[in-house]
């Protein structure tokens, strides 16, 4: 499972680097930050602690990111169109 997650963080990082499905790159970035946020994060409550064994804010500041860059994806797409 970490193998997968490493390989989708790698491509979805350089795509958005590179500009290209940056709609598609942020949302699997979003189902990994959902996916760590509900499993790993949220038991250990809102602040990250020493050494990265935390909580929730820096996963959710990742979250809500990607979408954003998601949004202004759509949005320039949409300009485009017109």
């Amino acid at each position: 499972m970490v193998w997968a997650i490493n390989a989708v963080e790698i491509v979805c990082g350089s795509l958005l680097i590179a500009g290209k499905y940056t709609r598609r790159a942020a949302a699997g970035l979003m189902v990994i930050c959902a996916g760590g946020i509900v499993i790993v994060h949220a038991a250990k409550g809102w602040f990250v602690g020493e050494h990265g064994a935390g909580g929730v804010e820096y996963s959710i500041v990742l979250f809500f990111a990607c979408v954003v860059i998601a949004a202004s994806a759509s949005r320039r797409a949409e300009a485009r169109l017109v």
